[in-house]
This record gives C-alpha cells, structure tokens and sequence, in this order.
C-alpha cells in the first residue's frame, strides 16, 4: 500500500528472475548495503575526514550500526535503495552545489529516491537546508539566487513526490485489493533526531 513504484518495478522483476530463491535478493539487498557504505567513505572524504578515519566510518555504517533485521528480510530493500539513493545526493550536494549542474543530479537522485524508497527521503531536504543556510547564507553569491536554486533543487522531488503520490492515492483508491495510501507521517520535532539516525544510520 506504499508509494514506491520504482522499488515495486524492480522487485517484481526480482521475483521473475530469482523466483523463490531467497538468496538472489539478499545478494541484491547486500549489494545495495556495501553501495551506501562506499557513499559513506565517499562523504567522510567530501567533509574532509582523514583517509583512514573515512574508511572506519564506513565499515562502521557497514557492520557495528546494520540493523539486521533490514538485512534480513529480502522486501527491506526498500531502505537499502532508499538509502543509497539519500546517500548519493548528499555526496552530490557536497562535491557540487550550488552549480547547477550538480543541483540538477540532487534533483534527479532525490526523486529517485522517493520513488524506490519511499517518503524516508524527506530527511535530506531538510538536514541540508539547515546544513546550507548555516553555512553559505551569507556568502556573496548567496545574493546573486544561490540559495533559492539550492533550496529548489533540495524541495522540488519531495513535492513532485507527493503530487504523483496523490495521483496514485486518487487512482487505487477504488480497488478492491491494496489501494495506495498516505503514508503516516508524526510531524513532531522531537521526531527528527529519530528520523535522521534510522534513515542514515540505521538502515
């Protein structure tokens, strides 16, 4: 009942290939697993880590901080692409912004991740619109529409994202068997802090 096309495309293709051999989607969900730790070496590099402390980093994401029971269960790959898609943006946002080109591919990335791991993404907007205006807004090119571009680039997907969930909540609403729905959201700012560790760390 959850809005994640892309993750429910290439599941059923999944199940066309491996059918029910269990083992085929563990190797695609640990791949996707190893990915987002190469993305955490990636952004220890990017905020300027030392190598070695860039590496610990990633093998820390890669086992002490796993939540196995995501790794367990082949249909939690929706984290996993969630993750790695979450990931990509925020180590395209850091090597690139504000160039638009750049803010072109968090755009592309972002809504990517929406579409194969559902509404998880919202914590990228928002970690990097703090992260953005706490650091850049009184830069010079601040004044020349810099950060209205940024911020477009960071909100647009999650929009988008939610007018075609709304399109979908519209259309299945009338089905007898699982019609799409609003995901729940708990918008509590004590949340957030919960949000970001099981979204990034977490999974």
């Amino acid at each position: 009942e959850h809005f994640i096309p892309l993750f429910n495309i290439l599941y059923f293709a999944q199940y066309k290939l491996f059918g029910a051999h269990h083992l085929g989607y563990m190797l695609v969900l640990y791949l996707l697993h190893a990915l987002a730790a190469v993305f955490v070496y990636r952004i220890g590099r990017q905020i300027q880590l030392p190598y070695w402390s860039s590496i610990v980093a990633a093998l820390l994401f890669a086992f002490s901080s796993v939540s196995w029971e995501v790794l367990g269960w082949s249909f939690e790959q929706q984290f996993g692409f969630g993750v790695v898609f979450l990931l990509a943006s925020l180590d395209t946002f850091l090597r690139g912004a504000p160039r638009k080109r750049s803010l072109l591919y968090v755009f592309l990335l972002s809504l990517v991740g929406y579409w194969a791991g559902g509404p998880i993404g919202i914590v990228l907007p928002m970690a990097l619109t703090a992260y953005w205006l706490g650091r850049d807004v009184n830069e010079r090119d601040a004044i020349k529409g810099t950060v209205v571009r940024v911020l477009a680039a960071l909100w647009s997907p999650l929009l988008l994202y939610y007018v075609t969930l709304r399109i979908a909540v519209r259309y299945t609403s009338g089905l007898p068997v699982n019609p799409i729905v609003y995901p729940e959201f708990h918008l509590n700012v004590l949340d957030i802090p919960g949000m970001l560790d099981f979204s990034i760390f977490g999974t």
